[in-house]
């Protein structure tokens, strides 16, 4: 890096730090929002520009060779696969109730302690 080269490098990486600010702060605030689905949608949305700040400016994916540059397309696209099965597979998938049934008591293992009849008076027998 030259001597010239160093304030336009230093303006770039301070630029992509104050908009990861930035970024940070509208995610803390719209998640505060009730906005039912559209908070998934703002929050990828957010997510997606914050990823596409760190891979051309931190990363240095814009004065990579082609090889990074086509292993980041090829991870995305499998990311996209795997959200697409995903939601196939949850709109698909009936919501059926399973049936339950009650525990069942195990009886103790090892010999079972004798009852003793003398302190068990059934309740129709009790003195009054």
């Amino acid at each position: 890096m030259s001597r010239d080269e160093f304030p336009r490098i230093r303006r770039r990486l301070l630029l992509a730090w104050l908009a990861l600010l930035a970024l940070l702060a509208a995610s803390a605030l719209t998640a505060r929002l009730h906005l039912g689905a559209g908070n998934l949608l703002v929050s990828l949305g957010i997510a997606f520009v914050k990823f596409a700040i760190v891979a051309a400016v931190f990363m240095g994916l814009r004065e990579r060779h082609l090889l990074p540059r086509i292993a980041l397309v090829a991870s995305l696209l499998a990311l996209v696969v795997l959200g697409l099965l995903s939601g196939v597979d949850l709109w698909v998938r009936r919501d059926e109730a399973t049936r339950w049934q009650p525990p069942q008591v195990l009886p103790r293992p090892g010999p079972q302690p004798e009852k003793a009849a003398s302190s068990y008076i059934p309740a129709a027998r009790l003195p009054t």
